[in-house]
């Protein structure tokens, strides 16, 4: 039985939360809050980001001394420090609302919709899908056999197209760069 909020799995806790605002808030989200959010969020991950990597380098070499040492409790704890360290805090669907077009490396492109309640449809194709939080991902699945894992930098929408879906996250994908056109 869950007895607190952190006893839920962060995707549960992100993708509740976006569909609660969505749903309270569907259209509005002034693109300048967006934009704002955008900055304040590149920002902080700009100072905090550093100390986050090197918390996380020491945290993964005392992980493998624990489990060199058998200390299979003590490595999973470590592990667990690690998964919540790694999360950043700044995964949110509503930072990618809008119209985009991404044109990726092989000279293709497309173009998305993403809506605040965490579902995106493909402009091009008619193909409708939900955001999803894995670990640090962000990822679009569209139930067409592919997946796309999205990192926002900046103001441009970094796309990494795994086709197969079996080759994410450690295969080598297509890789596209997007642009907000609404």
């Amino acid at each position: 039985m869950i007895h607190s909020l952190e006893q839920l799995p962060s995707v549960v806790l992100v993708l509740a939360l976006s569909a609660a605002m969505a749903s309270a808030q569907e259209s509005a989200v002034p693109k300048e809050l967006l934009e704002v959010k955008a900055r304040y969020e590149h920002e902080v991950e700009r100072v905090v980001g550093p100390v986050r990597r090197q918390y996380l380098t020491k945290l993964k070499t005392l992980h493998k001394r624990l489990t060199r040492k058998d200390d299979l409790q003590g490595a999973l704890a470590v592990k667990a420090e690690m998964d919540r360290v790694s999360i950043p805090r700044a995964v949110d669907p509503l930072r990618l609302v809008g119209k985009w077009r991404v044109e990726y490396d092989n000279n293709s492109s497309r173009s998305y919709g993403i809506r605040s309640n965490g579902t995106a449809i493909w402009l091009d194709t008619g193909l409708e899908g939900k955001l999803l939080v894995e670990g640090p991902d962000l990822l679009l699945d569209v139930g067409d056999g592919k997946l796309e894992k999205l990192t926002l930098k900046g103001k441009r929408l970094h796309v990494e197209h795994f086709n197969p879906k079996s080759l994410y996250p450690d295969g080598t994908p297509l890789k596209g760069l997007g642009k907000r056109i609404k």
